[in-house]
């Protein structure tokens, strides 16, 4: 399968759906044998 990179500067207005998110998002990203190369602040 072809590789690709995602990129994204996000605004989070909405700080519980936001932790919400970031629980699901790094087992979702493992699943599918993605990984998280940089993260900002």
């Amino acid at each position: 399968m072809p590789k690709g990179y995602l990129v994204a500067n996000i605004r989070v207005t909405d700080q519980d759906k936001f932790q919400e998110f970031s629980g699901m998002a790094g087992p979702a990203i493992k699943k599918y044998g993605g990984k998280v190369l940089a993260r900002g602040p």
